[in-house]
């Protein structure tokens, strides 16, 4: 089977970074995030997004 990951509340740099980006950081939870960029998924419809840093 294959590991899921967990998702996690942003951090404030997160929020800055999904503001900046024209979301609402109320309705996106972290699942990763690397040098390059954060991956964002979405609370209502689970819709992932990956964020450029």
């Amino acid at each position: 089977m294959a590991k899921t990951k967990r998702v996690k509340n942003p951090t404030r740099a997160q929020k800055e970074l999904m503001v900046a980006a024209g979301l609402d950081w109320k309705n996106w939870n972290v699942l990763e995030e690397d040098n390059l960029s954060i991956t964002v998924i979405s609370k209502k419809a689970g819709r992932k997004r990956v964020l450029l840093k």
